[in-house]
């Protein structure tokens, strides 16, 4: 009998004691989770609270149920008795949380998820009640490492009032801080208009007086684009939210549940919302802390910066390849009658445009098929940068009077008042394009960036106005009869300047074999150049004089339609149709590190500032930049200063990773120089397209 009781008195100190109300912690790869219940026993028919704790390590980060732009969501699944209720279960409200140009909601510290269970009242005193929790987490810091646990509690049944785990007071204190507040809206609404989401929420109280910064999470997975930028409004009642939907987006039928978390400057505080669908009603007052970007303006005012960007890309280191070609026409337009003179720069106006819009169908086609490309993706191409210096090349021979080339081609060697003169001046318009449209002017960025994701008719719209202001100033001179008075008037002089104007061209070509380098290998440049050769062997095959001249004159034709042949042969070699060479192309100034989502995320962790340059070989703008700015001893003593990390993205070969960077920050093409000041919360830098070192200095400086 005394067996008997001390056996009872031990089942029930171990039932009973406050320690079996929650599991062991697990310790898995980087984190720890832990299952803990309110009570040491469960009472029939009386609710109480579980709550599952993950605890990831220093630096590690795990996902909200809503990852973001990438990750996967945090997944909780009970497991209890088929008779109980198991309420909606409780997240924190997550951190905004930006990783090389991605934007992930998660977590950096403890998460403590809470479910509140109600047992079935007919619940015997005699039984256990069994409670499991299914757990998969997706937990990442410079790697990704994929997690589950089964964590599983018995809990006694009592028919009597039990004390709360001694555990319970302090870890709901802290849960609760995180928890978002219920509150309902006065009123709400979504709606999706141009491949945005269009939101917002008016509230009784002044809950947004004091905001400095006003951030949504949505709950629902694929709603929008996490790292796209925000256009946020607010008054002391009311937020409005505009953002870039999701690519994966596939409507939404539902009301629309988010969390609204609102930092003033001493504290955070979060709301959990929910808008139904409805037709959105325009805040009447802004803030002042968040102002509209300028990718999120009206169509008119993105065509007139495309307009602008356009007219400023004339004034860009990129236009120097076509000098001769814009001199040339310059020059030669000086004895036309101010009609013919009108008509060619029409004419001229019309090449630019019908490039800008074929590369703009390209690029939107590409895009649409998933391909991560961007501005400038012709040049990433190898066998394109081989056939354009083959161009530029027998161009410069035509200058040089060494090959004749039509009025049909360029409008050099006939008189262009002749009606192909026109068409000269059309693929000269088109040319100048192709050659100087990889590098981005100011304001051209961003009005593309915004026309990739726009309709087909806005994105038409948005590139014809940037064609437009490339070709303006030719169009202004073709058509201000005065300005004429001032070109130099035609005569024999004009020989010996088209001869000089061919050496730009041949410049442009070895730069173009330069970058093809850079792209493949030295051995696919020298194929490139010997199909160079062969060109300049069928130019010397025509030119010869052979006597019986009709013995050879067939022979001549098939020798030189076969080495014209044999140079476009070898643009089919495989290391011009797919790149052959490592996208780490070796840097050759030892001053910048290769850029990697690894190493960036290893300085971003050492609180250390970085410089990212991303770049690319066949851009000459970016080229200058490094020149004049960035190879500076005044500029490079700074970044030593400041211990400033310079790392440097090389775009030259199409890169996805550099891609996501670029699309991050609203870019589809280089150069783009983002200053990242230390601190997870501290927001990037851009700098603008064209760097002196003074501006480069002043951005160091503000960190």
């Amino acid at each position: 009998m005394q067996l008997k009781r001390l056996r009872m008195i031990w089942v029930w100190l171990f039932l009973y004691s406050p320690f079996v109300a929650f599991s062991d912690p697990v310790s898995y790869e980087h984190i720890e989770v832990e299952l803990i219940s309110q009570f040491p026993a469960v009472e029939p028919g009386k609710p109480f609270w579980v709550a599952v704790r993950l605890t990831p390590e220093k630096d590690w980060k795990i996902y909200w149920r809503n990852p973001g732009d990438s990750g996967l969501p945090t997944h909780l699944q009970w497991n209890i008795p088929k008779e109980a209720k198991q309420a909606e279960t409780l997240w924190p409200y997550p951190e905004r949380v930006e990783f090389q140009g991605i934007v992930i909601y998660g977590y950096g510290n403890e998460a403590v998820l809470l479910t509140q269970i109600t047992p079935p009242e007919s619940l015997d005193s005699m039984e256990a009640f069994p409670l499991t929790a299914s757990l998969s987490w997706l937990i990442c810091n410079d790697v990704c490492i994929q997690g589950n646990s089964t964590l599983s509690l018995n809990l006694p049944v009592s028919r009597t009032t039990t004390s709360e785990n001694l555990v319970w007071a302090d870890l709901m204190a802290s849960a609760q801080r995180r928890l978002p507040l219920r509150l309902e809206a006065v009123n709400s609404g979504y709606a999706v208009n141009d491949g945005h989401l269009e939101l917002y929420v008016e509230f009784e109280d002044s809950i947004l007086s004091d905001a400095v910064r006003v951030v949504y999470f949505p709950e629902q997975l694929d709603v929008v684009t996490s790292s796209s930028l925000l256009d946020t409004k607010w008054t002391d009642h009311r937020f409005q939210l505009r953002q870039t939907l999701s690519e994966y987006f596939e409507g939404v039928e539902d009301p629309l549940r988010g969390v609204l978390v609102v930092h003033t400057a001493e504290s955070k505080k979060a709301y959990a919302i929910e808008t139904p669908p409805r037709p959105l009603i325009e805040v009447s007052k802004t803030s002042a802390f968040q102002p509209t970007p300028p990718t999120e303006n009206s169509l008119v005012g993105v065509v007139f910066m495309a307009m602008l960007g356009g007219l400023l890309l004339n004034l860009m280191p990129c236009v120097f390849p076509v000098l001769s070609l814009k001199a040339i026409s310059l020059v030669q337009a000086s004895g036309l009658s101010c009609r013919a003179h009108r008509i060619h720069g029409i004419a001229y106006t019309l090449g630019v445009m019908t490039f800008f819009c074929a590369v703009a169908g390209i690029l939107y086609l590409l895009k649409a098929g998933g391909a991560m490309v961007g501005w400038g993706f012709q040049l990433q191409t190898p066998w394109f940068v081989a056939l354009l210096a083959y161009l530029l090349f027998i161009l410069g021979l035509g200058f040089s009077g060494l090959l004749q080339i039509g009025a049909g081609t360029m409008g050099i060697g006939q008189t262009l008042t002749q009606r192909k003169g026109y068409m000269g001046s059309f693929l000269t318009g088109a040319l100048a394009a192709v050659v100087a449209s990889p590098c981005t002017a100011p304001f051209m960025g961003t009005a593309i960036a915004y026309a990739i994701v726009q309709p087909p008719l806005h994105s038409l719209l948005v590139f014809l106005a940037l064609a437009f202001g490339m070709a303006l100033p030719f169009l202004v001179i073709a058509f201000i009869p005065n300005i004429g008075r001032y070109l130099p008037k035609p005569g024999l002089w004009m020989d010996v300047f088209k001869q000089a104007m061919a050496f730009p061209l041949y410049l442009t070509a070895i730069w173009l074999l330069w970058v093809l380098g850079r792209e493949t290998d030295i051995t696919v440049m020298a194929i490139v150049l010997i199909g160079m050769l062969l060109l300049i062997f069928a130019l010397w095959l025509k030119n010869i004089q052979l006597v019986p001249k009709s013995r050879w004159r067939h022979a001549k034709g098939m020798l030189s339609l076969a080495a014209i042949a044999g140079s476009l042969v070898l643009v089919g070699v495989p290391g011009l149709t797919g790149t052959t060479a490592s996208t780490e192309n070796v840097l050759q100034d030892t001053f910048w590190e290769q850029y990697s989502e690894e190493r960036m995320a290893e300085l971003r962790s050492q609180n250390r500032p970085v410089f990212l340059n991303i770049t690319a070989d066949w851009c000459i703008s970016c080229i200058a930049n490094e020149r004049v700015a960035l190879s500076m001893g005044s500029v490079r003593s700074a970044f030593k200063e400041k211990n400033i990390a310079p790392l440097k993205g090389d775009w030259t070969n199409n890169d996805p990773k550099i891609t996501k960077v670029l699309e991050s920050f609203n870019r589809n093409g280089v150069p783009l120089y983002i200053l990242y000041p230390p601190g997870d919360n501290a927001d990037p830098i851009l700098l603008p397209q064209w760097l002196t070192p003074g501006n480069v200095l002043s951005a160091l400086e503000s960190i």
